[in-house]
């Protein structure tokens, strides 16, 4: 019951509503999960058309009208770029670098055998697989491979920027969750989200992971964890958020311990793959040693960065402002996970495990380097730790000018995929 102003002024309190029931209200709930959904669906729609076609088009304009870059090492852009003309194809300056062995290892495989490990070992075999299969639907394309690595990254972007929407809104209830969505497409490194790279699939994945954990659907997210599993290495961190729920007592353990081995199913079936085709279950352990990579303490690859700016040592214009670009997210990084352990902490039974997660992630992302020397890769890393995203429909409105950031992301997101168009080294 609501009292007004003369009620309260007689002393009248008030008393709470009675809980609506019934046919009525079931169909009201209905009516408004379905606008709720078809605003999803038209929002990823809107969000995910403009990331992709200004992506396509500045992949255009800087392919034919600017002159073509380098790596740090000279001509060696050119051993990790597709072979094609310039400016030919549908967005041949997206699929350079890491994009080459992904679509070598979905047309011809894994190379090597027992006991000859190989380099691209390293690189999980959900995305080119899909890459495969999508590739063979399209041989009306000049370049069927490259067409269908393109076509599952855009496809896993739209699924990931309407996963970011839904699981904040989960969270937060903030009706601002387009904000977040629109910070994840136009990160600074979200080229990555549209070339041929397996960083949209991946964080679809883990989106609606946490989105159905959140709705108490242990069984789908711990299917949709164990596939993230065969997308990257860091998909086996999804574990912990399968299992918080057996820490809060809302499933009895040995479910949880089921539910446990799905989510790391795609992990196992790789590790299996790499025990029969190199001779060891963690081969992909063990091909980092190719791309001199390794885990060393949190934070040393961002000071061993300024350390060797400091002394001159970065002579390369791009080199330099890649590696301070990835130190400032990584940094970021940092500042936001502390920032989001101390507002889920709060809600730890829903969010505790997406706390632990993304403390995982982080130190990951800041702890991995060539050898521990640069930051490399740390800023795409980074943009794939999905729950840091819940954080923007919470700080923005408290920030001056805080949509403005929105646009120097997008502005600075411009000027990195211009680089890796270019053939320069950005990874």
């Amino acid at each position: 019951m609501t009292v007004g102003p003369v009620g309260r002024a007689l002393g009248v309190t008030e008393q709470p509503n009675p809980p609506q029931t019934g046919p009525r209200h079931a169909r009201d709930s209905r009516q408004a999960d379905r606008a709720w959904w078809r605003d999803l669906v038209w929002t990823s729609l809107v969000i995910w058309a403009l990331r992709v076609g200004v992506g396509i088009a500045a992949e255009k304009f800087t392919m034919l009208a600017l002159p073509s870059g380098s790596s740090l090492t000279g001509g060696l852009a050119n051993q990790y770029t597709v072979d094609a003309t310039k400016g030919g194809g549908l967005a041949h300056g997206l699929l350079h670098w890491d994009a080459v062995y992904y679509l070598a290892i979905a047309h011809f495989g894994y190379p090597g055998g027992s006991g000859h490990l190989s380099p691209e070992a390293a690189f999980f075999p959900l995305y080119p697989l899909l890459i495969s299969v999508v590739g063979h639907v399209v041989p009306f394309a000049t370049h069927p491979y490259e067409v269908a690595a393109l076509a599952v990254s855009w496809a896993s972007l739209l699924v990931a920027i309407a996963g970011v929407m839904a699981v904040v809104r989960e969270w937060t209830g903030s009706t601002d969750y387009a904000d977040a969505a629109i910070a994840f497409a136009w990160f600074p490194a979200s080229v990555f989200l549209i070339a041929g790279y397996p960083e949209s699939l991946f964080v679809a994945l883990v989106a609606w992971t946490l989105y159905f954990v959140t709705r108490e659907r242990y069984l789908v997210a711990a299917v949709l964890a164990g596939v993230c599993s065969a997308s990257r290495m860091e998909g086996a961190l999804l574990i912990v958020v399968i299992l918080w729920p057996v820490v809060t007592r809302r499933i009895p353990p040995l479910r949880g311990m089921a539910l446990a081995v799905v989510a790391e199913l795609g992990l196992l079936g790789y590790a299996a793959f790499c025990w029969a085709n190199y001779g060891s279950p963690i081969a992909f352990l063990h091909a980092e040693k190719y791309w001199n990579r390794r885990l060393t303490w949190p934070l040393h690859p961002v000071e061993a960065f300024l350390v060797s700016w400091a002394h001159g040592q970065q002579t390369i214009g791009s080199q330099t402002a890649v590696l301070a670009l990835d130190s400032v997210l990584g940094l970021g990084a940092v500042a936001a996970t502390i920032g989001f352990v101390w507002w889920a902490w709060g809600r730890r039974e829903l969010l505790g495990g997406a706390a632990i997660l993304t403390v995982l992630l982080t130190v990951l992302a800041i702890s991995s380097g060539p050898s521990g020397r640069s930051p490399e890769a740390m800023g795409r890393f980074v943009m794939c730790i999905v729950p840091l995203y819940a954080l923007v429909p919470v700080l923005l409105p408290r920030i001056p000018g805080g949509r403005s950031l929105l646009a120097a992301s997008a502005g600075v997101a411009l000027v990195a995929q211009t680089l890796f168009t270019l053939g320069y080294w950005f990874t």
